[in-house]
């Protein structure tokens, strides 16, 4: 079943940052919209490798654990708004808040409705979701697949259509029960940062961390370099 992300049932903890048991690292905080999707990638933002993945609740919660900590860049996915590129360092057996100081501004789109974007919450725990002033320029994403190959091995692919052609590195899959987040590869072979991506059949195969056979949906975006981001896609096989 296949079918564009309209609402997330997924009960999510944020600001837990004692949940019992062993002490854990990862992040937790709260956009002004949702649902959506968060990943993020090991090092700095848009330079680092995508690990990890989430599910912003329909109250723009989110909270994802964390394999080690350190510099991480975080990306924040809801439909009808530009994607959020922040980065942070992040503290060892503590879950630690995503805050306003934590936009990358340097990197994010100068369009028309972002001329408010400074105008952030006056609580600096809360980060604003910019809406999308042109979606006709967004990514499209088509015939999501995903299946078990064998155990622990996943095999998926995804269409991608960039109308303007400026498609960034970002076409990425998320795994609602594992949290494991992974940029899909390109057609043309490895990807180099700075370019613009082709359009095509991105696909990947990799084993999941940690569970042999995961259930629970799985999770399609993609984004260009001016943060504009397509439909999320919600697949269960």
């Amino acid at each position: 079943m296949v079918k564009v992300l309209p609402a997330l049932a997924t009960a999510l903890l944020a600001g837990c940052v004692d949940c019992g048991g062993a002490p854990q690292t990862g992040v937790f905080g709260q956009l002004t919209a949702g649902p959506g999707a968060i990943f993020l990638e090991e090092g700095p933002v848009q330079q680092g490798e995508f690990k990890r993945f989430g599910v912003i609740g329909e109250d723009g919660r989110f909270r994802v654990s964390l394999p080690s900590a350190g510099t991480w860049g975080v990306h924040l996915y809801v439909e009808g708004y530009f994607y959020l590129p922040l980065q942070l360092e992040v503290r060892e057996d503590f879950f630690t808040r995503i805050e306003q100081p934590a936009i990358d501004w340097s990197i994010v789109r100068n369009g028309p409705s972002w001329g408010s974007s400074g105008e952030q919450p006056v609580d600096p725990r809360i980060l604003a979701a910019i809406p999308d002033d042109d979606p006709s320029d967004n990514p499209v994403l088509t015939n999501p697949t995903v299946q078990m190959i064998a155990a622990g091995r996943f095999e998926a692919s995804v269409e991608v259509l960039d109308p303007n052609g400026d498609l960034s590195r970002q076409v990425l899959l998320g795994q609602e029960e594992t949290g494991d987040g992974v940029q899909f590869n390109t057609p043309q072979g490895l990807p180099v940062i700075e370019d613009n991506y082709p359009n095509g059949t991105y696909t990947v195969t990799r084993m999941p961390e940690e569970v042999a056979d995961p259930h629970g949906a799985w999770y399609f975006v993609a984004a260009d370099h001016l943060c504009s981001n397509s439909p999320i896609l919600r697949v269960v096989p």
